[in-house]
């Protein structure tokens, strides 16, 4: 939103701590493929929905400079919260669903969306 109305990203932090990122499409999917295979799946096990992937913050405003031409302000901060600690997600779940929207893919949907009024 602050790239399509300020032509500007301001960051919180210096944007190098990773997330894994997901778009809603595909956490819907997955929790309806989920609760239809809901009595084959292992109880033992946990259930990741996640894209599998480790971004950096930076590179979703990268990502989002492309799409709208603007400035990216990076802080000086470091992320503080999560002090770059992850949490392997296990891959059990991709024996029954698997994500199918890339990170690039979900910010233009959300882009076109906010663009649109939508959001």
């Amino acid at each position: 939103i602050k790239a399509n109305e300020y032509g500007n990203i301001p960051m919180m932090t210096d944007g190098t701590e990773e997330r894994q990122f997901l778009h809603a499409e595909d956490c819907s999917n997955a929790l309806m493929i989920l609760s239809q295979k809901y009595n084959e799946i292992d109880r033992g096990k946990e259930l990741h929905i996640t894209n599998f992937e480790w971004n950096t913050i930076l590179d979703v405003a990268k990502i989002i400079s492309e799409e709208i031409p603007c400035k990216i302000t990076p802080s000086t901060e470091t992320d503080t919260v999560q002090l770059n600690k992850r949490n392997e997600p296990d891959p059990y779940i991709l024996n029954y669903w698997k994500p199918t929207i890339s990170l690039k893919e979900g910010i233009k949907k959300i882009i076109t969306q906010i663009q649109n009024g939508a959001i």
